[in-house]
């Protein structure tokens, strides 16, 4: 118990705990920075379970639900919404439309309450030991109050312009954090209203940082709006560009309409060459032998098939041609392009659709999915001076899916799964 109760106050929970017994009693009390125990907390109970249930160091970053000044139990309960139907559908309880009657909303709360209570502080202490052990870092940086903090002997970005599209959630919102973390200024984008949460959270936690960060809005089915969000973000030139963002598409070739069609092209390939082409202008400007890097975010889709994803396909093979090509119509101007090719990515959307996707890592090579965070920090070291001659390449990050021979009749049926429906509306 010595050794648990060491982890405890190494961490400071009991002092906190303290401080925070009248906050559970309503939660709503303001959230003050990101540190707040009852964010941690929770983080530490949702990768524990991820863990147990996929026996690999997973983690969904709910700092994204969450923004300062607002009551905890604003970004709890969005939380809630992905995770709860998770816990639910993996442990077999049956479905229960009211959330507030649901028993493992209450649970999962219950759970979270012990880590205020100093008597029963005791209790996740076990947890922290073995997630340390694992290496999954999430929950211990939050409790930790070194979230924001720059990994050890890593590249840093001081007095760089970084551009993350797509960067409201899940990969593109890491790659925006890493970036801070490593001293960049970040220029975050978001689609939509209803995506703002994501985007916001990670621009207070950049500043938090002592960094530079912004956001804007721009929904890049329009031409337009791929415009006007390519003034703003390159205003003041730029250093980095990374393409993210990207909608998906899973439909059988005789039920994609024209109208999806366009709109998946739009957002995935217009947008794709159209910040190119204005990010490269503005990096020719800074000087005569401009230095400059464009990572564009396609998938292993693009090199392998699978049944109901042929117009997703194609925009991510797109991507890579596009790639190898400016890669040698860029380099007299010593500005590289590379893609990244993720696959089995464990995200806010996946679990939203699929809330048995981290369980199922088991069918990769590697016996394991990939978080965001594995993503963003290869894109970091493909934007680093040690990788200062690879340009026109690809980066595959998909626990060695590509790179099997599975194929059979099951990738041949179209996935049940409504993946696109948050950003195609029929």
């Amino acid at each position: 118990m010595s050794g648990l109760h060491n982890i405890g106050l190494s961490l400071g929970l009991e002092e906190k705990a303290e401080s925070l017994r009248t906050d559970y009693e309503t939660n709503q009390v303001p959230i003050k920075n990101f540190y707040d125990m009852r964010i941690g907390a929770t983080q530490l109970l949702i990768d524990y379970f991820l863990f147990e249930q996929s026996k690999a160091p997973l983690t969904i970053d709910i700092t994204q639900f969450f923004l300062l000044g607002e009551p905890f139990s604003k970004g709890y309960s969005l939380a809630q919404e992905v995770i709860s139907p998770v816990i639910e559908q993996t442990i077999g309880l049956k479905k229960i439309e009211s959330k507030k009657e649901n028993p493992v909303y209450k649970e999962l709360f219950e759970k979270y309450a012990h880590t205020l209570l100093r008597n029963s502080l005791f209790q996740l202490t076990p947890l922290i030991s073995r997630l340390d052990e694992l290496s999954t870092k999430k929950a211990l940086t939050l409790l930790r109050e070194n979230f924001m903090k720059a990994p050890a002997d890593t590249p840093l970005y001081h007095k760089k312009k970084v551009v993350v599209t797509g960067s409201d959630t899940g990969i593109g919102r890491e790659v925006a954090l890493e970036f801070g973390r490593r001293g960049a200024e970040v220029i975050l984008h978001y689609p939509g209203d209803e995506f703002e949460r994501g985007a916001l959270s990670a621009v207070q936690l950049i500043k938090s940082a002592g960094r530079s960060a912004s956001c804007y809005k721009a929904d890049f089915r329009s031409i337009d709006e791929i415009s006007q969000f390519a003034k703003k973000a390159f205003s003041d030139g730029i250093d980095i560009l990374v393409n993210n963002a990207g909608i998906t598409l899973c439909k059988e070739l005789g039920k994609t309409t024209d109208k999806e069609l366009a709109e998946l092209i739009s957002v995935n390939l217009m947008a794709n060459y159209i910040l190119t082409r204005e990010a490269a202008r503005a990096m020719k400007e800074k000087d005569e032998k401009a230095r400059g890097i464009i990572i564009n975010m396609s998938s292993n889709h693009a090199i392998a098939g699978k049944a109901g994803h042929s117009a997703y396909a194609m925009t991510k093979g797109g991507i890579l041609s596009m790639t190898r090509a400016l890669a040698v119509e860029l380099a007299p101007y010593n500005i590289r392009v590379n893609a990244v090719l993720p696959g089995g990515v464990v995200t806010e959307n996946h679990l939203r659709m699929m809330p048995l996707f981290a369980s199922s890592g088991v069918g990769t090579p590697l016996q394991r999915w990939n978080n965001p965070s594995d993503v963003a920090k290869g894109i970091c070291w493909y934007c680093s001076g040690e990788a200062k001659n690879i340009t026109g390449q690809s980066l595959i990050m998909d626990s060695g899916m590509s790179s099997s021979i599975t194929g059979g009749y099951e990738a041949t049926l179209i996935p049940e799964e409504p993946f696109g429906k948050r950003y195609i509306k029929e």
